[in-house]
């Protein structure tokens, strides 16, 4: 096993370097590891929320997908809004964290993998210092080691449950939210990474495998820079019918609690990657599923619209088939996202139809899927 730094900095790429007839030299080499080390292990872009606030007692659901088997580690933090009453005695809250794969496998708050602060311990939700104390505090913070966590779940789709209680008082959760951690190290012995010393001057450039040097390296780790994709939307509500944006309709329309003003459905405002086609109509391939639930004996479905800020070209796909009485995700829908709006900005708004009773939604995760 051999290792060395990250390189921070971004290097020049020059298109003329890679005409044809040209002597490939150390530079080249070593600017095209450090780019592809940078884009696949310093630059994670999954993510984990961050979900809304709460004012009482619920669970939320939050979907998650690892970038690939060398980003190592996820970050996850919670934090609260104390007491309103300095005077008051505290009232105890406490966040229980159960990860769940799409193959049954569960990962339950006692495990060593939970980070503290997360393992459902009691808190004291005090620390208001005068009246009306608008302070955020910190509940928990640490680490998901992502090995240890995937030697349990084999499934490649995660999802997050946090079940927030409080005794009682004003105390509330203002959000939760967690990333992937970048690395700072290269390895031979990960799955990508390429080390910069072998490609220096003096060395065959064609050298080595797909597993230690050379330009095979290389582009096995370019293979991974395009597997660390985006989390475009990752959002929350708890799952409770009265509060979770639901329609009863048969035609397609907005869901409630997720309306900008009438009947115009909420939208996110997101910015996908260009990696293999120029800026298009077409777009770049990425998924999304939902937690969603249908009371009432209904088949729903669930429709996805990205509009490309400036351009408008919009493209559609729908979760079909949606019959669980329970709360459940879907599978995943593949879609493409337009990439020729101004600034590359997409509009994603979702509206849905069910057969018969209500269609409810407690969680929308949207990601690159290259």
């Amino acid at each position: 096993m051999s290792t060395e730094a990250v390189i921070p900095d971004f290097p020049f790429l020059a298109y003329t370097e890679a005409l044809t007839g040209m002597t490939v030299r150390g530079g080249h080499t070593l600017t095209r590891a450090t780019a592809a080390n940078i884009v696949a292990l310093a630059r994670p872009a999954r993510r984990v929320g961050p979900t809304q606030g709460l004012t009482t007692a619920a669970t939320l659901h939050v979907g998650y997908t690892r970038s690939h088997a060398s980003i190592k580690q996820l970050w996850l933090a919670w934090y609260y809004r104390p007491d309103i009453d300095p005077f008051a005695t505290p009232p105890t809250i406490t966040l229980t964290t159960t990860i769940r794969d799409d193959v049954g496998n569960t990962i339950t708050s006692s495990s060593s993998i939970i980070p503290p602060g997360f393992d459902g311990a009691t808190l004291a939700g005090g620390g208001s210092t005068y009246d009306y104390d608008t302070s955020v505090n910190v509940g928990g913070f640490g680490f998901v080691d992502l090995d240890a966590a995937a030697a349990i779940l084999a499934g490649s789709s995660w999802a997050f449950q946090f079940d927030w209680t409080r005794s009682g008082g004003s105390v509330s959760l203002d959000r939760i939210e967690g990333w992937e951690c970048p690395r700072s190290q290269v390895d031979d012995s990960d799955d990508y990474g390429a080390l910069t010393g072998p490609v220096n001057p003096g060395n065959p450039v064609l050298a080595g495998s797909t597993t230690t040097t050379g330009y095979e390296r290389i582009a096995q780790t370019v293979a991974g820079a395009i597997l660390a994709g985006r989390t475009l939307l990752s959002v929350a509500w708890p799952t409770d019918a009265a509060i979770a944006p639901g329609l009863v309709s048969a035609s397609f329309v907005p869901f409630t609690r997720m309306l900008e003003g009438g009947a115009t459905p909420w939208s996110w405002r997101v910015r996908p990657r260009v990696v293999y086609a120029p800026s298009s109509a077409t777009g770049e391939p990425h998924r999304v599923r939902y937690l969603y639930q249908v009371t009432g004996g209904g088949t729903g479905v669930i429709r996805c619209t990205a509009t490309s800020t400036g351009a408008g070209s919009v493209t559609t796909c729908d979760a079909t088939g949606l019959t669980s009485a329970t709360w459940a995700w879907s599978a995943w829908v593949s879609t493409t996202i337009p990439t020729d709006g101004t600034g590359r900005i997409v509009s994603l708004t979702f509206t849905g139809k069910t057969t018969a009773g209500t269609l409810s939604v407690a969680a929308i995760e949207v990601e690159e899927y290259q």
